[in-house]
């Protein structure tokens, strides 16, 4: 019986088999998704909100004014609030470091021009400076220039970059 069975038959029929099982998965779980993209309603990669029109985390008044610890539930969800606008903020910046630092190297800039087209985009982004992100994004300019531009940054350039 098994020497009937040739190898591009199994692997046709085991083929069929898994694109079978995984299309009924999805369209278990995606149903809805599914149904609006083939109408038209919904793009296939839409971007999904902004930093100002992010998602938002709120609780009933009536849970927070009975809870003991009211203030720092507020507090908490102020602050969810604020990093998920930095979340897009920090996303916009590092796309625009990554092509303006590419730029650089490719127009062959010298240090002190990179440092100051570095200082004028990051001037934009003041409510990142100071923040948890500041860390991870002057590794990042460092890195980029390192390989786009073969520029060296040190500690206190990096940190003279986010000038006020």
């Amino acid at each position: 019986m098994f020497n009937q069975i040739t190898w591009a038959g199994y692997c046709t029929a085991l083929l069929i088999l898994l694109l079978s099982y995984y299309l009924c998965v999805l369209f278990f779980y995606f149903k809805n998704e599914i149904i609006q993209l083939i109408s038209g309603k919904q793009e296939l990669f839409a971007r999904t909100g902004s930093a100002k029109s992010g998602v938002h985390f709120t609780m009933p008044a009536e849970t927070v004014e009975s809870h003991p610890d009211a203030s720092f539930i507020e507090n908490n969800i102020h602050q969810a609030n604020l990093e998920n606008g930095l979340f897009q903020l920090v996303h916009d910046l590092t796309n625009e470091l990554q092509i303006a630092i590419r730029e650089a190297g490719e127009k062959a800039y010298k240090k002190e021009e990179l440092i100051f087209s570095l200082q004028l985009l990051l001037k934009t982004y003041r409510e990142l400076k100071g923040t948890n992100f500041t860390e991870a994004i002057n590794s990042l300019i460092a890195v980029e220039c390192q390989n786009s531009c073969s520029i060296h940054l040190d500690e206190d350039e990096l940190n003279m970059l986010w000038v006020q």
